[in-house]
Formats: C-alpha cells, structure tokens, sequence
C-alpha cells in the first residue's frame, strides 16, 4: 500500500515536470517569434565605430559585432521600463532602448566601472 502510494506521488511529479518543461518550450517559441517579428518590422541601425569600439573593450572578439542592431525607441523596451527606471533589453541580435534615450560616448580613457559608471 505505502509503496504504491509513493508510486503514484512520483509519477504525478513526473507528470508536473513535464508539464513545466512543455510550458517553458512554449513560453520560449512565444518570445522567439516576437523577436523575430520585431527584428523585421523594426527600424535599427548598426553600431557605431566608437559603440563597436566600447563593446569590444568589454567583450572581446565574443559577439558578433557587425550583426548588432540598435533600436531607439522600442516600445518593448518602454514597456520593460514601465514604473521603473529605463532600461535597455536585447532580442536576439536587437538591442532596444527606450524612447528619450540619448547615447554618449564615453570620455577618452574612461573606464567601464560598474553597470552605469564611467571613471578617468
């Protein structure tokens, strides 16, 4: 009895992680095609020669420079920041920055100190 029991409560465990793993499946392929519909209805341009320049002192060779987008504007990133500071979010290749945005280079020989700080 006990062990038919302790059966039954690991097959509906079971049951529940694969009802989780079809959620997080479906939840990703939901996100996956905004982005992708975002990125070919959206209006972006490249990274600057300084933007590029800045990334690469942070990244290295690791990211695919010259298919980076930028995006100003977003309302996926308006609506990320909604109640809360403005933030920039990434789809794919996309960096979207809310509207208002103003990028700045950073000043010569400054470095990156944290998420927001640059110091001389």
């Amino acid at each position: 009895m006990i062990f038919t029991i302790v059966t039954l409560i690991t097959i509906g465990e079971s049951a529940l992680d694969i009802l989780n793993g079809a959620l997080e499946i479906g939840v990703g392929a939901v996100f996956t095609a905004i982005g992708a519909i975002m990125e070919v209805l959206g209006i972006f341009r490249s990274l600057t020669a300084e933007e590029r320049t800045e990334a690469q002192r942070v990244f290295g060779n690791t990211l695919p420079y010259d298919d980076i987008q930028i995006h100003i504007g977003s309302w996926l990133a308006d609506l990320s920041s909604w109640g809360s500071s403005p933030n920039a979010i990434t789809t794919m290749r996309v960096v979207h920055f809310p509207s208002g945005t103003v990028l700045q280079q950073a000043p010569a020989g400054a470095r990156l100190q944290g998420p927001r700080a640059w110091s001389a």
